[in-house]
């Protein structure tokens, strides 16, 4: 008997399972570094087997199919690593949906760059360095290549997306068979997701959409502000 079905067997009396003075005549046994009778065996086999399979069956074990629903169908939305959410594993759920927006927010910008361009027939204003450059490298810039670059940019970045989101639903699917094989083997969630960690991502899911809303809404107000003063 190892170390770990003594830390089990000292679980189940801290729960109250199975018969507590055969389970602690069994845990001294144990303790001494004594070999255990064949009934006494055979009785802490059965307990930790039958305490396996409650605790895993009902509530902790992950299922892949869901992982592949929620990666997929929330990272098609624009969230991606709530397959990882599910298995517990906030942090990099976290990084995940961050690493997605900031690829949708850049390609959105590089599309709205590039349509700028088309009708310019230049670079926008943030593309140019302050320092003087010469007349020749100053037209290059502003030139069909540059308009090239931007638009070779706009077509990887969707590319880029689209491999992060296979990739992550890739990987949450390995993290839950990672996760219920840990549960095979001891019978405890790998990642353990206490209350801090609950708020944590409520935290990050939310406050980027309120201040995507609150800017909006401010750009809004002294929008409409100016166009009542112009009039």
């Amino acid at each position: 008997m190892s170390e770990d079905t003594i830390k089990e067997i000292e679980e189940l009396l801290r729960e109250g399972r199975g018969n507590t003075q055969e389970l602690e005549h069994i845990l001294r046994l144990l303790k001494n570094g004594q070999s255990l009778p064949p009934f006494d065996k055979a009785y802490v086999d059965k307990v930790l087997a039958k305490n396996a399979v409650t605790y895993r069956g009902v509530n902790n074990y992950k299922s892949e199919g869901t992982t592949l629903v929620l990666s997929l169908f929330f990272g098609i939305l624009g969230f991606m690593g709530i397959g990882h959410r599910y298995v517990g594993n906030v942090g990099k759920s976290i990084g995940l949906l961050y690493a997605g927006w900031a690829i949708m927010i850049t390609g959105i910008l590089m599309v709205g760059m590039v349509a700028n361009t088309s009708d310019s027939n230049e670079i926008p204003p943030l593309a140019h360095s302050s320092l003087p450059l010469p007349h020749e490298l100053e037209q290059s810039i502003t030139s069909t290549v540059g308009q090239t670059v931007l638009i070779g940019i706009a077509i990887v970045l969707p590319i880029g997306y689209l491999t992060l989101l296979v990739w992550q639903i890739l990987d949450a699917r390995k993290q839950t068979r990672f996760f219920n094989q840990q549960m095979d083997k001891t019978g405890r969630v790998f990642y353990e997701v206490n209350i801090i960690k609950k708020i944590t991502f409520a935290v990050a899911l939310v406050l980027p959409i309120l201040s995507v809303f609150g800017l909006a809404m401010i750009f809004g107000f002294f929008g409409q502000q100016h166009v009542l003063q112009t009039t």
